[in-house]
């Protein structure tokens, strides 16, 4: 009988012993905050690290990419968004933040769930909390008491249509194209090629690459200036109107404005542009007189490529001054020079960076030589008293020149 009593007491506090050994409930699968921390570090090598969760202090800052879970005591669980599927919900804290491209489908006191509706395709619906904020790439397209519609608009075909709330945002790349009734109804413009055209409510906004052609009448005609746009291209627009990038304007007398496109143009060609107009990146001002302009493209010049500009012109980057002659002058280009690579520069010009002084032509200009690409032990003979380019060093002078050796 004693033998018995002794065994069960022993059982009693092994198991006494063993309970007091587990983790609290509360703290399971905590991991130290020193083992987690910075969570932002984690949070940039792990970006898609959808579905982990993590503990912070309740006053540390929940990072990018996390949302809050948990916040019960001094410990809070935070859960990774990044990477999550289309589709994907989460439970949150309620009143806690909701991260881009994640809409609200409920919300209670207890907690809110939100959706991820990023990658989203044009037409697909869902239902939302009413009042909560609609991404991007997403239309309101119904209201009711206890919910809202939106539908995506992201991966829409030109010319795809979508009937919206009246004075809801309309998004990138769509046009408003009727305001009759309770609904309005806008138009994509993604995927537009040159000259197409569309009709839009007047006084709404025209998209990026379009240009506005016609203002009579019920509504306003604009007409694609993006697309497979080329140099060569004209259109004629409003006067005043907002000409797009990449074109210029050429003519600005009568009823219409007639502009021109820049874009894909290569080394030498032309185009006429009004007088003080702004001179489109890539492009030179050749000629100038009060009635007209003409620029000339520089755009993938090779090395040495000559062109002529309207003296005291600004030198674009990559091209020197070479030569100055009555009326204008003539630039050179020095991207792409090998080792070696000399120009002709007009004397007492900047010798650009990389570049050395080696000595004058009979018409007394200056010679320069690309210092740049050389190899250990390479020699070059400049003009003395010329500077010396990082990398180099001076092993012998004369009165006539010097020679540098590279490292």
């Amino acid at each position: 009988m004693k033998k018995t009593i002794l065994k069960t007491i022993s059982v009693v506090l092994l198991v006494a012993f063993m309970g007091s050994c587990e983790k609290p409930e509360t703290n399971e699968n905590i991991e130290s905050i020193e083992n987690t921390k910075p969570i932002d570090v984690f949070d940039q090598k792990a970006p898609n690290c959808y579905g982990q969760t993590r503990y912070i202090n309740h006053n540390q800052t929940i990072p990018k990419g996390w949302v809050l879970i948990s916040s019960t005591g001094s410990t809070w669980k935070i859960k990774c968004t990044t990477g999550a599927p289309y589709g994907a919900e989460i439970d949150i804290v309620p009143k806690s933040v909701i991260p881009s491209g994640w809409v609200l489908i409920t919300d209670n006191d207890r907690y809110w769930e939100i959706k991820c509706v990023i990658k989203g395709r044009y037409k697909t619906k869902l239902n939302i909390v009413p009042n909560s904020v609609i991404p991007a790439d997403w239309v309101l397209t119904g209201t009711h008491s206890n919910v809202w519609e939106i539908t995506c608009v992201n991966k829409a075909l030109y010319k795809s249509q979508l009937e919206i709330m009246p004075n809801s945002t309309i998004p990138k790349d769509w046009v408003l194209t009727r305001t009759v009734g309770s609904i309005w109804k806008i138009t994509c413009t993604s995927g537009a090629s040159y000259t197409d055209k569309l009709e839009i409510i007047p006084n709404s906004t025209i998209p990026k690459d379009w240009v506005l052609t016609n203002t009579a009448g019920s509504s306003w005609k604009i007409k694609c200036a993006g697309g497979n746009s080329r140099y060569g291209h004209e259109l004629r627009i409003i006067p005043n109107s907002v000409i797009p990038v990449g074109w210029v304007l050429k003519r600005n007398v009568g009823s219409t404005w007639l502009i021109a496109c820049t874009k894909k143009a290569t080394i030498g060609k032309e185009l006429e542009i009004i007088p003080n107009s702004t001179i489109p990146k890539d492009w030179v001002l050749s000629s100038a007189n009060n009635s007209r302009w003409i620029i000339t493209c520089i755009t993938n010049a090779a090395f040495n490529a000559s062109v002529k500009v309207v003296r005291n012109s600004t030198i674009p980057k990559g091209w020197v001054l070479s030569k100055v002659i009555h009326g204008y002058w003539i630039i050179k280009c020095i991207n792409k020079a090998p080792f070696r690579g000399k120009v002709e520069i007009v004397a007492n010009s900047v010798i650009p960076y990389g570049w050395v002084f080696i000595g004058r032509t009979p018409m007394l200009n200056w010679y320069i030589v690309c210092a740049k690409g050389a190899k250990p032990g390479d020699l070059l003979t400049i003009m003395p008293n010329s500077v010396i380019p990082p990398g180099w060093k001076r092993i012998s002078a004369s009165p006539t020149s010097w020679l540098i050796r590279y490292k």
